[in-house]
């Protein structure tokens, strides 16, 4: 076969009637140059996709693996891979518009970049950008620098389906990785970002992510999922050690995410209290935690996200409960709260 110039990864699991209309939309593509690329990663009910369907696919291909997660899935499709350059794809999701892989291609066939990064949109009848990358400039080429900084401070470049790279850059880690149903994709994402050099924003609404309540971001957190994010924030913090980065703006990020961890907690409804309790320990025991803690300035943080952190330091896990109490149980503690704080910080 004659290389194609993407390769498509689609990880699937459980998703035999939503991949159909994602697999549609790339027949309905005005560029044919691609291949891809379905991983079924130990569904339930095997995935099969209709002989007519994948007719009209200029390439397809599809292997079954045991039940490992999304990260080791896009691993055996990028291992699968012969494209110039890789994208991927979640199960439930589309292109937007016929003429997305086109327009991908003109960029990467005129400017020669390592990554492009597009935008999404959360709905498919009014698009909108769903992440803001103005700290990046306009369309065109992007300092690597400032990726780096949108990359560590938030969450806007974690996903890899706004990602269009190189498959060079793709080198299987030789870490034995967990399986991880949390940040996995902000840890496969730092993986080839750092080999990356060259960046090109194309700030156009190519992919429709379909939020799904049954999915690890959409369900019940489940506290687990904290303890996975950790672990890729240890590498995050790792590289930024290695390149000399600021990590305060890094710290006031994983604090945040931290505090609505915490309300998570709170809110799955299969806890009980003396399960809450030694999760919000097992919190509280997390190193890269301590570290974001001990490198952040108390008043970076809101003061709501402040209080919590103060109280699950403290190990005041009766009090973290009721804060996490949604604040119109009464005014009177939300002021209480408020008092409490500015007497900490006089």
């Amino acid at each position: 076969m004659i290389q194609p110039f993407f390769s498509i990864c689609i990880a699937a699991y459980n998703s035999g009637g939503s991949i159909v209309e994602c697999l549609c939309s790339i027949t309905m593509q005005d560029c044919q140059d691609y291949e891809v690329i379905v991983v079924d990663d130990g569904s339930r009910n095997p995935i099969n996709i209709d002989d007519s369907v994948a007719a009209r696919l200029s390439s397809f291909s599809l292997r079954r693996i045991s039940n490992r997660g999304p990260y080791a899935a896009r691993q055996v499709a990028f291992d699968i891979a012969q494209g110039e350059y890789i994208l991927c794809f979640d199960a439930d999701d589309k292109l937007l518009d016929s003429s997305a892989l086109s327009e991908l291609k003109s960029v990467l066939t005129n400017h020669d970049v390592d990554i492009v990064i597009y935008n999404a949109s959360a709905s498919e009848q009014e698009p909108r950008r769903l992440f803001d990358f103005s700290s990046l400039g306009e369309s065109g080429f992007v300092d690597e620098r400032a990726i780096w900084r949108l990359f560590t401070e938030g969450y806007s470049l974690n996903s890899l389906w706004c990602k269009a790279f190189k498959r060079s850059l793709y080198t299987r880690d030789v870490k034995k990785r967990p399986r991880l149903l949390m940040a996995e994709d902000r840890l496969q994402s730092l993986e080839i970002m750092r080999n990356a050099s060259t960046y090109w924003l194309l700030d156009s609404v190519l992919y429709f992510y379909r939020p799904a309540p049954t999915s690890t971001t959409g369900g019940r957190f489940d506290p687990a999922y904290y303890h996975q994010a950790c672990y890729v924030e240890e590498e995050v913090f790792s590289y930024m050690m290695e390149h000399n980065m600021g990590v305060g703006p890094w710290a006031r990020y994983y604090l945040e995410f931290t505090s609505r961890a915490l309300l998570g907690i709170r809110y799955n409804g299969t806890l009980s209290w003396a399960a809450r309790r030694d999760v919000y320990e097992s919190v509280r025991n997390e190193k890269v935690l301590a570290l974001a803690q001990s490198l952040h300035t108390r008043d970076s943080l809101p003061w709501v996200d402040a209080f919590r952190l103060l109280l699950l330091r403290a190990g005041y896990f009766a009090a973290l409960d009721v804060s996490l109490l949604p604040w119109q149980v009464g005014s009177i503690l939300k002021r209480f709260v408020k008092n409490f704080i500015s007497n900490i910080r006089g």
